[in-house]
């Protein structure tokens, strides 16, 4: 199995929910979520920041994303950052 194939099939749920996060209008430079997606602060400090932009825009897809980041480890959001949309 080729390494893009094994990538897509462990995140590929994740790349499809950036992906459309990023085709919302007005999300091309990832919206609220621009310091995780976009600049890559992937801290807890950095989702709140995000979490107060999100709930001040109404953005509910961001909030959702960022409720599924809190539940990952440092390790597995610096792994998704660098294999999914870096």
């Amino acid at each position: 199995m080729s390494r893009r194939k094994s990538l897509l099939g462990r995140w590929g749920d994740w790349a499809a929910l950036i992906h459309n996060y990023y085709q919302i209008p007005g999300n091309g430079a990832g919206g609220a979520l621009h310091l995780v997606l976009d600049d890559g602060n992937l801290e807890d400090s950095s989702l709140t920041v995000c979490e107060n932009a999100a709930k001040k825009a109404g953005d509910a897809k961001a909030l959702e994303i960022i409720t599924l980041m809190r539940r990952m480890s440092m390790a597995q959001r610096e792994k998704l950052y660098d294999e999914v949309w870096a």
